[in-house]
């Protein structure tokens, strides 16, 4: 079980992601009926709905200005990669496009070097990389 305790760009402590991760358990916690997993946080939008976060202007665009949306900030990410890595919680990062991959890599950087602990966060999804 992976809480997502992010409703719209905020924490949500009073929903019940918010609330499992609030009571101090941890990724791993449980037995072999429930475990509790990572914690699942959206970055950017998906790939289908042409709303994953890009560097460059999606190249079906006419106005070419379209690069995707983020469901939250680099700050945001930034905090709550903090909040879960200090509370011993790995993280899964939903990212789908290279501008949201990037945010997502940022975050955890950061996160991993305020906060020393050998957790295994991961990419969910993360299609298109961008070669740098």
């Amino acid at each position: 079980m992976g809480p997502y305790p992010v409703s719209g760009d905020q924490w949500n402590a009073n929903g019940t992601a918010g609330k499992i991760y609030n009571t101090g358990f941890a990724t791993g916690f449980g037995n072999q009926w429930l475990k509790l997993g990572a914690l699942q946080i959206g970055i950017d939008g998906g790939v289908i709905g042409e709303t994953a976060a890009l560097f460059e202007p999606y190249s079906n665009d006419p106005s070419g200005l379209w690069r995707g949306s983020f469901r939250i900030s680099q700050n945001v990410a930034n905090e709550l990669m903090a909040q879960a890595q200090a509370s011993d919680w790995q993280v899964g990062l939903i990212c789908h496009g290279d501008h949201g991959i990037h945010r997502a890599l940022e975050a955890i950087a950061l996160a991993c070097k305020q906060v020393r602990h050998s957790l295994r966060h991961r990419l969910e999804h993360a299609y298109l990389w961008n070669p740098n």
